[in-house]
């Protein structure tokens, strides 16, 4: 095998080979390209093609389609999760990534020509990551090994939190990983790591946020300086401080939306919830919010 030419440009790989941009993806972790011309062992089925010899006349002269290509892939993703990989939207391989987090997998026979491979991962909680792409193009008897993949981390959080409250955002990533959480509207930047089996959380003062909707994503980068894309979003909602009267995302109004945040917190303990402050969210404050209902 022979090593055609393999490169990192800023972020983005861009492989050129023969004046052909081979391979574009757009993601920040360091990721890597190698091309090799290989005899993959697949002689294509000639297809009778009908080609003109006289007026009037033709004859069918069979043409061989180009031998595929394979496309190996090495990635980082979480201790054992399961990974899917797509090529042009629909699945074409899953795979258990290692005890370390590091998966692998030969796609062989892949067809001549581009080919977007997407990727992602549900972690043994089954949260599922974001979609990660690469598009490459694939030249007849070639083998394009693609290294450094990093799956974004995943991330979970409460819907509702009291305003008295602290609450954990969570998830699962790459061991040791350093996680970075945005959290808006308020542009805030907050940071925590990754044990070593990949699992992290980092917990919220809910005080230290105004009421109402928020968003928060997830970055992530190994200790070697990787750095993945954006978890996928999730949002939640500080209610308000006090809570009175069954409204409980404070907007003056009783209704399904409360409804809602109650039967979240059903059978546990929320100190918004609990409008009769027994301990517990029950049928009695259930029969509160009913009272206070105007729909």
């Amino acid at each position: 095998t022979k090593t055609l030419l393999g490169g990192l440009i800023g972020t983005a790989i861009l492989v050129v080979f023969g004046g052909h941009v081979w391979a574009v993806a757009p993601q920040t972790s360091n990721l890597g390209v190698s091309i090799e011309i290989i005899d993959t062992g697949v002689t294509p089925t000639p297809t009778p093609t009908a080609t003109p010899v006289s007026p009037g006349g033709q004859t069918n002269v069979p043409i061989t389609p180009p031998a595929p290509g394979e496309v190996v892939l090495f990635g980082l993703g979480y201790p054992e999760s399961l990974v899917t990989i797509l090529r042009n939207g629909a699945v074409t391989a899953t795979l258990k990534a290692e005890k370390d987090g590091t998966f692998q997998r030969t796609l062989a026979a892949v067809p001549v020509g581009i080919s977007t491979f997407s990727l992602f991962a549900e972690d043994r909680a089954g949260r599922k990551s974001s979609t990660i792409s690469i598009t490459i193009n694939i030249a007849s008897n070639t083998r394009i090994t693609i290294t450094g993949l990093f799956i974004p981390p995943t991330i979970d959080t409460p819907p509702f939190v009291g305003r008295r409250e602290t609450f954990a955002i969570r998830g699962e990533v790459f061991p040791d990983s350093l996680i970075t959480l945005f959290i808006a509207p308020e542009d805030l930047a907050r940071h925590t790591r990754a044990d070593g089996n990949g699992v992290w959380a980092y917990e919220v003062d809910a005080g230290a946020l105004k009421p109402g909707s928020h968003r928060v994503r997830a970055k992530a980068q190994t200790e070697i300086g990787a750095q993945s894309e954006f978890s996928e979003e999730r949002s939640f909602t500080v209610l308000s401080l006090t809570c009175e009267n069954a409204d409980l995302n404070g907007d003056t109004q009783v209704n399904i939306i409360d409804f809602s945040i109650l039967l979240f917190w059903f059978g546990s303990a929320n100190s918004c919830s609990d409008q009769n402050n027994d301990g517990i969210v029950d049928i009695i404050d259930f029969s509160i919010l009913l009272f206070y209902w105007t729909g």
